[in-house]
């Protein structure tokens, strides 16, 4: 996304790359960058979310593993 302008990664057999031919056409082409950083910040947050759920459930389990059984 952020190469569309650059036109870095341009499509297999053909001189312009997709983002370039999308954002073109939707008027968007002036603000590829701040697309593409929006995309790739989007990104991290959601690797890092799902680092966040994953170890609060794994501390939780743990958790609950742990207490010893009362007797009945």
């Amino acid at each position: 996304m952020k190469d569309a302008r650059a036109g870095a990664l341009p499509l297999v057999n053909s001189e312009i790359g997709d983002w370039t031919l999308l954002f073109g056409q939707w008027n968007l082409l002036p603000s590829d960058l701040r697309i593409g950083q929006f995309t790739r910040d989007l990104g991290w947050l959601g690797m890092f979310a799902t680092i966040a759920f994953l170890a609060y459930h794994t501390y939780r389990d743990a958790q609950l593993v742990a207490r010893p059984l009362s007797p009945s």
